[in-house]
């Protein structure tokens, strides 16, 4: 090796100062000849950057660090870049980690209070960079791909809370500092951290994800199987009983020899059939990730050498390797996607892993050679997923999907290379022996047909036999030669002048198949061998390219046809415009060969027709697609129809909301029920695992509601009280937990405090939720003493009550078991959004689309109303009360003070900001109106609503410009007001019931109120026709004519009676408006209210034995409206309040307004918070009620156990509750039933 000079630092840790490190810039040059680097020694930790451009080892017994730069060199031994080693006085912790950046930053991390060292080693003897932390104790560390630093530890002041920090470097000072902070709960073990920034957590035998950019938690995966101790029985901290790793999409995760493969696209984990390994291992490396540790070290030991012979052949070996015998393999090898990195004798070499596995060729044919070459004599079987271990015997091959290289390509290619070394032969007729085969090829040259023959020997010394032959020839319809033939197992490949075909030999049931068509054009010779070389490029690829399609083959070959089958649907789709008789014939094809899993994939390309087509080329696709639409739809449904039975689980999971959106608008029932218990029924063999199947049932809610509503109602019972784990579990929770919500981890954002230098020195760390939880209470408290002193008796009772509840504390414990909602992503709102859009026509989640009373008539339904109001729903709504609260006192105070009491200028700016306040409470009430109108409308509470906040701004308007009290506006200003004041109240469970009541009930006797009104404008209008006046008169002058209705001849008359009993004069009273209050169509209606309120003097005033037709329509109306239909109208309000005096129509009436908080007072990023609208909810449940409840249930016939009989079971068997199917009748059923037989 070539001499180089290396810097070496030595860092004294003074073990008796606080564990500070003290620095001495010490320089010693050494010789790579004379020195290894640690000794040579095998190293302890090795550490790759994250974007694989730096490499660091250290060796824990002379505690010496080396830096490697990894990024100039493709493969080969490393060159080191530095070194230095710790000087520990007291040897009493080792360095437990060891991390470098891409920007050439070490970082190592002591077991001790401050034992976190970075340092940037771009500068020559590496320099120092603090770290703006104290009191810190680490257990781990990493870079992310932002190269900041990512520790996880806890303050010496909360020994028992454990913290993450990201700590970033700043440019001004060149410290690092801590820039956001986050508190792991109590009962989580981390158990890895990403570079792509995310967290693993273990907690009761489950594996969750929390993720730093979305804070959004997540559980991958669950097992009886999954374990992790933290500490061994020394204390000592370990955490390599799980590994885990990500890549992109994916994550990965290792236990006890099992594979678990976690899609985050589908949200749930795979098993390795489903998916085409060639992708993975090509991508990420997979297969080094998947063996067992012994397995790996075999393959390992393969691509060293590999690496090795080809640097020898390239001259790239060092000399001292170039003279003696190659080493066998690396002490420690670290791998990342593309690389490995192996360490040997005091050497780093770099092996370029992502070539050497493109070039393996794990095939079916040698996959057993292949893992028992690679296995060593102590190895154990191994796993690739958690419940399917690879079993030739038991399993066999049809279950293990692995094709990383195409078996033909290499015969493929050596086949090409032979026909174009003799290209000009042209054959008719030729033979191949291979082994005991022997292929008989001919052209028959009238009908320009390939005839193949397959001949056997049984040993050495017999005779060949023909064993079978194409059952029929295929044609070309010009003259075709032979190329080249070449045979592969039992796959027999011909290469002609019009075609490559490929052949597959039965030998158990004698028979030949052709399973690969290409056609070519190599007729001429003079074009041969560029054409040729064309091909071999196209050929040259991993796998085989697409086969051409000849449809006088399909019939006569499955083989061929799966291969060409989804190619044939794409070009039959592409072609078809105005005609689905070829579409038809193709699905036929399909449906006749009744291969499920080309079934599946041809569900799969109709769908892409019928839904991404037309977003993609919206006009094109109108124009010529139209015809084949709905057949295409129809064929969707006949085929999946065919698969309900099919084991499809990622297929269900990418396509079965669309899917079952399709067969529900075309009214399958039949695949609408299929479905649904096929997502049931994955989710009851692994609820730990397959809780995302339930979503597929919960996102297509809103239309089922719409078309089969019974769904809704079924899905909500089988449900109820449900947990997405193997077991329940009961434990002691404080007594107030019943019904409240929780979720898992959930990593408590500790950034702002962070970034207080004070409270991070002193470790003063401050629950800044309890703060935010009571911010509001405090500031509603200023409000109601200081602004709004005149309304504060109601308010400050609810206040005391709720302040009572939230601040006390108890130490009183009772049993509580946990469950899940079984709404998976019924909160969460579409993720791609227009942030200004969303101002104007926010998008709706499920939860805002779907008022259901199927969903809130169980526990599941209050908990999420519960989850929601806690979370943002009561500070939200306190501050719409206050704002509203405001705006009523300015006003009010305004109209009501005396003017000797109240200045002009102050009322004057009081009228100003109630038109300010009006505004901004109006502006929300037109933003719903823009969203929904017609929903808007068909709400009376809406229209309530903005005539309360209009009224407030005309009045004062009115009153600014023309400074004049209008009264009656003001009064009905402040009616409006009041009663708005009044309906804040109905979030409030007390008074909501009776809110809940009012509406509901309103709804209903709508109708019998609008024929109630026709009746009374009926009789309305027939005393208007009897009793109006026929002549003229005048209020104002006294008419004396014969009218008897005229208003002066009904009036009363007074008589002036003398001592002698007779009468003189007589005075006659002034009549007015209601004295014949028929004189008016107007008055005549209110005039038979007032009769059906019970006031009958608009008609005293006529005599009734000379009035007949008057007496008549009187009893009539008071028969039939005031007896009959008001008596009818109780009992109509009876049945009414009966029916909707439950707390469901009150929770239904909070889930509106916690719907309209989220669409119109929060903010478009706000209704993507993770904490917020998780995809998730668990609650507790006092297991004493929840006894109750299950027992009420079954007396209602409500438990439903049809879904999940195990898991209901399990929850009955933990609650001591005893239940059978077939429930003994009661003593009364009894006796009917025995009186009925009787009775026969």
């Amino acid at each position: 090796m070539s001499e180089k000079s290396d810097n070496s630092i030595k860092i004294e840790i003074d073990q008796n100062d606080d564990h500070k490190i003290k620095t001495v810039n010490t320089i010693e040059s050494h010789n790579d000849n004379d020195e290894l680097t640690h000794n040579g020694k095998s190293i302890t930790i090795m550490r790759v950057s994250p974007n694989e451009k730096y490499l660091v080892t250290y060796y824990q017994d002379d505690e010496s660090i080396v830096g490697w730069n990894v990024e100039g060199v493709d493969e080969g031994q490393l060159e080191p870049e530095f070194s230095f080693k710790i000087i520990n006085s007291h040897h009493e912790e080792k360095v437990r980690q060891v991390c470098i950046s891409d920007n050439k930053e070490l970082a190592y991390i002591v077991y001790t209070v401050g034992g976190v060292s970075i340092y940037n080693m771009n500068i020559d003897g590496g320099q120092r960079i603090l770290l703006d932390v104290d009191h810190f104790s680490p257990n781990d560390g990493i870079f992310n791909s932002k190269n900041e630093l990512i520790l996880s530890g806890f303050f010496v002041y909360f020994p028992n809370n454990e913290f993450i920090l990201i700590c970033s470097k700043q440019i001004k000072n060149n410290k690092w500092k801590v820039t956001r902070m986050y508190k792991i709960p109590k009962g989580f073990d981390l158990i890895s951290m990403s570079k792509y920034d995310k967290f693993f957590f273990y907690l009761n035998n489950s594996i969750y994800v929390w993720d730093l950019l979305t804070e959004k938690s997540t559980k991958i995966f669950a097992s009886k199987e999954v374990e992790y101790d933290k500490y061994d029985n020394n204390n000592k901290y370990f955490n390599r009983a799980i590994a885990i790793s990500s890549y992109q999409e994916y994550i990965f995760l290792k236990f006890k020899d099992k594979i678990i493969i976690y899609s985050i696209e589908l949200e749930a984990p795979l098993s390795l059939n489903d998916i085409q390994l060639n992708d993975f291992t090509c991508r990420i490396g997979l297969v080094h990730s998947l063996l067992h540790e012994s397995v790996i070290k075999n393959f390992m030991i393969h691509y060293w050498n590999e690496c090795l012979n080809r640097l020898k052949e390239n001259g790239k070996l060092s000399k001292e390797y170039q003279t003696k015998s190659l080493p066998t393999h690396p002490d420690y090898l670290c791998t990342t996607t593309k690389y490995a990195f192996g360490a040997l004798n005091g050497h780093i070499w770099k092996i370029n892993l992502e070539d050497e596995i493109k070039k393996m060729n794990f095939t079916l044919k040698n996959f057993d050679k292949i893992i028992e070459d690679c296995k060593g004599e102590d190895s154990e079987d191994w796993y690739f997923d958690n419940d399917f271990k690879i079993n030739k015997e038991k399993y066999g091959y049809k279950h293990l999907n692995i094709n990383l290289v195409d078996p033909y390509v290499d015969t493929i290619r050596a086949l090409f290379q032979e026909v174009i070394s003799d290209y000009t032969r042209e054959d008719t007729e030729r033979e191949l022996t291979q082994n005991l085969i022997k292929l008989k090829i001919k052209i028959i040259e009238n009908t320009h047909e390939i005839e193949l023959q397959v001949f056997k020997k049984f040993n050495d010394n017999s005779d060949w036999k023909l064993i079978c032959k194409t059952p029929k020839s295929i044609g070309f319809s010009d003259k075709i030669y032979l190329c080249g033939i070449k045979l592969y197992d039992n796959d027999i490949i011909i290469l002609t002048t019009q075609a490559l075909l490929i052949y597959h030999f039965n030998d158990n049931i004698k028979s030949l198949s052709l399973i690969y068509y290409y056609a070519m054009d190599l007729n001429f010779k003079e074009k041969r061998i560029e054409k040729l070389q064309e091909y071999e490029n196209v050929f040259s690829k991993s796998t085989l390219p697409s086969p051409t399609v000849r449809y006088d083959l399909l019939t006569e070959s499955k083989e061929y046809w799966l291969k060409c089958a989804v190619d044939l649907l794409l070009t039959t789709i592409e072609n078809s415009t105005s005609s689905d008789t070829d579409l038809n014939s193709v699905c036929k094809l399909c449906i006749d060969y009744d291969d499920k899993e080309m079934l599946l994939k041809y569900v799969v390309e109709l769908y892409k027709f019928v839904i991404e087509e037309p977003k993609k080329n919206r006009k094109y696709w109108f124009q010529s697609k139209i015809p084949i639409i709905k057949p295409s739809i129809l064929l969707i449904c006949d085929i999946y129809k065919r698969c309900i039975d099919y084991t499809d689980e990622e297929f269900l999971l990418k396509y079965g909301v669309e899917i079952l959106k399709i067969v529900i608008e075309e009214r399958k029932l039949e695949l609408i029920d299929g479905i649904y218990k096929k997502c049931i029924k994955y989710f009851r063999e692994d609820p730990d695992n397959n809780r995302m199947f339930l979503s597929i049932i919960v996102f297509i809610m809103p239309l089922l509601n719409e078309y089969y509503p019974e769904f809704i109602s079924r899905y909500s019972l089988e449900t109820t009280m449900i947990i997405d784990f193997h077991f329940y579990s009961i434990e002691h929770q404080n007594n107030n937990l019943h019904l409240c919500s929780l979720q898992y981890p959930k990593l408590i954002n500790f950034s702002k405090i962070a970034l207080s230098k004070s409270k991070l020195k002193y470790g003063c760390i401050i629950n800044t939720k309890y703060f935010w939880n009571n911010y509001f209470i405090i500031f509603f408290i200023l409000i109601i003493i200081v602004i709004l002193p005149f309304f504060y008796i109601p308010p400050i009772i609810l206040l005391v009550i709720y302040i009572y509840k939230h601040f006390k504390t108890t130490t009183i414990t009772i049993p509580t078991i946990v469950f899940m909602i079984p709404y998976i992503k019924f909160v969460n709102y579409p993720k791609n959004y227009n942030w200004y859009l969303e101002l104007i026509k926010p998008q709706p989640s499920l939860f805002v689309k779907m008022m259901s009373r199927d969903i809130y008539k169980t526990w599941d339904g209050e908990a999420l109303i519960n989850f929601k109001w806690n979370a943002y729903g009561k500070y939200y709504y306190a501050m719409i009360w206050i704002g509203f609260m405001i705006l009523l006192g300015c006003f009010t105070t305004s109209a009501t003070i005396p003017k000797q009491y109240i200045s002009e200028d102050v009322q004057r700016q009081l009228l100003i900001a109630s038109i300010i306040l009006g505004f901004i409470h109006l502006s929300y009430e037109v933003r719903q109106m823009i969203y929904d109108f017609n929903k808007w409308i068909q709400d009376f509470w809406n229209i309530f609503d903005i005539i309360a906040f209009s009224l407030p701004i005309v009045t004062s308007i009115y009153w600014l410009q023309t400074r004049d009290m209008n009264v009656q506006l003001l009064s009905f200003t402040c009616l409006f007001l009041d009663i708005k004041f009044l309906l804040f109240f109905r979030a409030f469970e007390s008074f909501g019931i009776y809110f809940a009541i009012i509406i509901s009930v309103g709804k209903q006797i709508i109708s019998f109120l609008v024929v109630l009104f026709i009746i009374i404008i009926s009789f309305a209008h027939a005393f208007y026709i009897l009793l109006l006046p026929r002549s003229d008169f005048s209020l104002d002058q006294y008419t004396n004519n014969t009218d008897p209705n005229n208003p002066w001849n009904i009036v009363n008359t007074y008589n002036q009676v003398f001592n002698n009993g007779t009468m003189d004069s007589f005075f006659v009273q002034n009549p007015d408006g209601n004295t014949n209050m028929f004189v008016d169509f107007r008055t005549a209606l209110f005039g038979m209210y007032l009769f059906l309120t019970g006031d009958s003097s608009a008609l005293s005033n006529w005599p009734y034995i000379k009035n007949p037709s008057l007496s008549i329509l009187f009893v009539l109306f008071s028969l039939l409206i005031v007896v009959y239909l008001m008596n009818l109208f109780i009992g109509l309000l009876n049945m009414a309040i009966d029916k909707d005096n439950d707390r469901v129509s009150y929770l239904m009436l909070k889930a509106e307004i916690l719907a309209e908080i989220e669409l119109f007072y929060l903010l478009p990023h706000q209704r993507r918070w993770p904490t917020w609208f998780p995809d998730e909810i668990y609650y507790y449940a006092d297991a004493d009620k929840t006894r109750k409840k299950i027992k009420e249930m079954m007396d209602n016939s409500e438990w439903n156990t049809d879904g999940l009989p195990e898991m209901k079971q399990n929850l009955l068997d933990q609650l001591g509750i005893r239940h059978t199917k077939h429930d003994p009748v009661d003593e009364i059923t009894l006796r009917k039933i025995l009186e009925e037989m009787r009775e026969v």
